[in-house]
C-alpha cells in the first residue's frame, strides 16, 4: 500500500484497515510459532502499512483541528 492509495482514504476506512492488518499481523505470528509460516517478509510489509496507517491517521487528526 503506498501513500498516494492511503491519503485518499477517510478517517473510518483508515481505521478500518489499520484493525484488519493488525488482525492479519496477529495471524502471521501465530502461524511463525507454529513453524507454518512460509512467507516470513509478510510480516515486515504488514508492519510498514500498519505504520503509514497509522502516520496518516494522526496527519488526519492533526489538520482537522
Amino acid at each position: 500500500m503506498k501513500m498516494e492509495e492511503i491519503k485518499d482514504l477517510s478517517k473510518d476506512e483508515i481505521e478500518a484497515k489499520i484493525f484488519g492488518l493488525k488482525k492479519e499481523l496477529f495471524q502471521l505470528r501465530v502461524e511463525a510459532k507454529n513453524q507454518k509460516l512460509e512467507q516470513f517478509h509478510r510480516m515486515k510489509v504488514v508492519k510498514k502499512n500498519i505504520a503509514r496507517l497509522m502516520t496518516q491517521n494522526t496527519i488526519a487528526k492533526k489538520t482537522t483541528k
